[in-house]
């Protein structure tokens, strides 16, 4: 599913408000124009530029209507389920089949007959942005295909 957060590198979740709808708000990385080096055990990689959002960071509010369950996970620590169909092409993609989606219609089944079947939708961003935060993204183009790496600074 292509949408317009596929304009971008990156994306950062800014925040986060469910009311009647879930309003999911995020905000563009940006490469860093000055290279960083990260030490990574006893090797230290040159030529770095984080992305982070700047000054000239698009914004963009992802609105979800009709919620039956949703939930944000750190995927840091998640393994590959092989079960899952899913598009992974964009940003924002939609899971045919997954353990998540199964769980909702076993146990929350009622809305199939209140606004008709559920859809699994995934929004891929960075980690939550805060400036106080001490996980940075960084990517290198100095090899043949762009690579991302987070690390933690300070």
């Amino acid at each position: 599913m292509r949408t317009l957060l596929d304009n971008a590198k990156s994306w950062f979740l800014e925040s986060l408000l469910y009311g009647d709808q879930l309003r999911v708000v995020v905000v563009e990385g940006i490469r860093a124009d000055t290279p960083e080096s990260l030490k990574v055990g006893e090797h230290v990689i040159q030529n770095l530029h984080a992305l982070e959002p700047s000054p000239r960071s698009r914004r963009a509010v992802v609105l979800f209507s009709q919620l039956v369950a949703w939930q944000v996970v750190d995927e840091s620590y998640t393994l590959l389920d092989k079960s899952e169909v899913r598009d992974d092409t964009s940003f924002l993609s939609t899971l045919a089949r997954s353990a998540y989606l199964q769980y909702v219609e076993t146990h929350h089944g009622w809305f199939r007959d209140m606004v008709g079947p559920a859809n699994h939708y995934r929004l891929w961003t960075e980690r939550g942005y805060r400036r106080d935060h001490p996980y940075r993204t960084y990517y290198s183009a100095t090899e043949e295909n762009l690579t991302w790496r987070c690390g933690r600074t300070g």
